[in-house]
């Protein structure tokens, strides 16, 4: 029988949303670290002295072309990191802007609205979207305020439920304005 959704995924997204805030200060971008919703990821830094963001295992990248003519990035994916009933999908971007002085942020990337991406598992024909909060809100980073300015990194994640099925990848949606991400990892 199945339990309730309250019942499973709420305790599931508050522990989540405490791991994800509880290494708010942290810039360990290590394949075991928890995505950073902090400041000093999210918040644009364009001096030559910026700290670089630490990357785990890229394995799938892209470049693709902005909209509103700002420019390109290169969108890095990382192996999606299951735990219990989770897994968290975590993007690294790099813009490379034609305005040198120019930032770009999360909602540049995915063509002016919300971010929203989606994991899509074409083996079982299933579609998984961000999890929600009480509040409705999606448990994904902080499309306004995530950021980087021209040649610099920035970090985004998101939260979904856990494949529902045995499976060893995953198709990565991040924007319906881009490619998608084919056959990326599901690691535990």
């Amino acid at each position: 029988m199945r339990e309730t959704k309250a019942g499973v995924v709420l305790p599931i997204m508050i522990a989540s949303i405490l791991a994800l805030t509880s290494c708010a200060a942290s810039t360990d971008e290590s394949p075991t670290a928890e995505p950073e919703t902090s400041a000093s990821a999210t918040t644009e830094d364009t001096s030559d002295e910026a700290e670089a963001v630490e990357k785990g295992e890229i394995v799938a990248s892209q470049e693709v072309t902005l909209p509103g003519g700002l420019g390109v990035a290169l969108v890095e994916v990382e192996p999606l990191r299951v735990d219990g009933k989770v897994q968290v999908m975590t993007i690294h971007v790099t813009p490379q802007l034609t305005d040198d002085d120019a930032d770009l942020s999360l909602y540049d990337l995915v063509g002016f609205v919300q971010y929203r991406p989606r994991l899509i598992d074409t083996e079982n024909l299933k579609e998984y979207n961000a999890l929600q909060d009480d509040n409705g809100d999606h448990l994904v980073s902080d499309f306004a305020i995530t950021r980087a300015g021209n040649g610099a990194t920035f970090t985004a994640w998101a939260v979904f439920a856990a494949p529902e099925d045995e499976i060893d990848s995953i198709d990565v949606l991040v924007a319906d304005t881009m490619s998608r991400f084919i056959d990326v990892p599901v690691e535990e």
